[in-house]
């Protein structure tokens, strides 16, 4: 039987954990799940498991988070070093358990949903498993993010991937997407998109591509691009990438999103709203002069993200064009 895997930090009481229960029932009707959970926290699971889920645990021992604020509210310096040294090595041990527990899986689909271990998983997951990151922002959305978020699209999509892992038709009701490729070839940083337009196209993509190096959608005609597209391909979703700034420990990370995305964000540009799913890359770090950050950008950063989404959106478009 086909076998679902998600890895998740602790099944204790949260949102993200009440999602996590909620698609692993929902996969159990069709799939082996196992939800991986890294603590083992008092009185969990908090929310309904089918019993045709299996959990499984990495650590027996939990955060001490409370002990380690315990002592510093005390002024406890002894008790404090003591807490601080349990905690790192509890952190060590975390990290150490889900890369073993990536690394030991060689089929099926892995499904992450903390930044950490999305991270952990394109870099540990082996050649053999499809793997899927969510997004999950801390509790850290800004407004503009809460506008454009829909929130019932992010399992659809996840049933769907799900299904094209396995060589499962998809929905023959769903067209085709349209991929738009979204920045400019005269900035490193900022060429992820069009790299992956032209990469698209010399591979002979199924699929309608917007965006290259030759032809590139930028911010002076993306207006222009968009009313084509909705002109041309009027009930197609659109699959909208560009480049972005983050955190230097994120360079080079990828991320999918269940909605679209802001152009020109990050330079504090104000551009129409782009796509119905959005793949981003983070090229640069963030920065007071973003402009800086992009034409700093290593070209081999960008074109390796541009290979992995390419060697991605080729997959999709097979089945799509199959199915449709």
């Amino acid at each position: 039987m086909k076998t679902v895997r998600i890895i998740t930090l602790h099944l204790a009481y949260g949102g993200i954990e009440k999602a996590v229960c909620q698609m692993a029932n929902l996969f159990a009707e069709k799939y082996d799940v196992e939800i991986i959970s890294v603590y083992d926290m008092p009185d969990a699971p908090a929310f309904p498991i089918d019993e045709r889920v299996r959990v499984r645990y990495l650590l027996d021992e939990i955060p001490n988070r409370d002990e380690w604020r315990d002592c510093a509210r005390r002024k406890d310096v002894f008790g404090l070093a003591r807490e601080s040294v349990k905690a790192a090595r509890i952190l060590h041990d975390k990290k150490k358990a889900v890369i073993d527990a990536i690394s030991a899986i060689d089929d099926g689909v892995i499904i992450t949903t903390r930044p950490e271990h999305n991270v952990l998983l394109s870099k540990y997951g082996r050649p053999g498993v499809y793997k899927l990151g969510q997004l999950h922002q801390d509790h850290c959305f800004d407004k503009k993010l809460l506008d454009s978020f829909r929130p019932q699209s992010s399992g659809s999509i996840l049933r769907k991937l799900t299904s094209r892992a396995f060589g499962e038709p998809s929905d023959t009701t769903v067209l085709p997407p349209v991929i738009l490729c979204i920045g400019t070839d005269r900035l490193i940083g900022d060429s992820l998109g069009p790299l992956t337009g032209s990469l698209l196209q010399r591979a002979h993509c199924p699929l309608p591509v917007y965006g290259t190096l030759a032809q590139p959608v930028h911010a002076l005609n993306l207006a222009d691009f968009l009313a084509e597209i909705r002109r041309t391909h009027p009930n197609s979703p659109v699959i909208a990438i560009d480049a972005s700034l983050g955190p230097d420990s994120r360079i080079g990370c990828l991320t999918l999103r269940p909605h679209g995305l802001q152009p020109g964000a990050g330079v504090h540009k104000r551009l129409a709203p782009a796509g119905d799913i959005s793949i981003t890359g983070i090229t640069g770090p963030n920065s007071r002069q973003p402009y800086l950050s992009l034409q700093t950008a290593r070209l081999a950063t960008v074109m390796e993200m541009a290979e992995e989404i390419c060697a991605c959106i080729l997959q999709v478009g097979k089945t799509d064009t199959t199915t449709s």
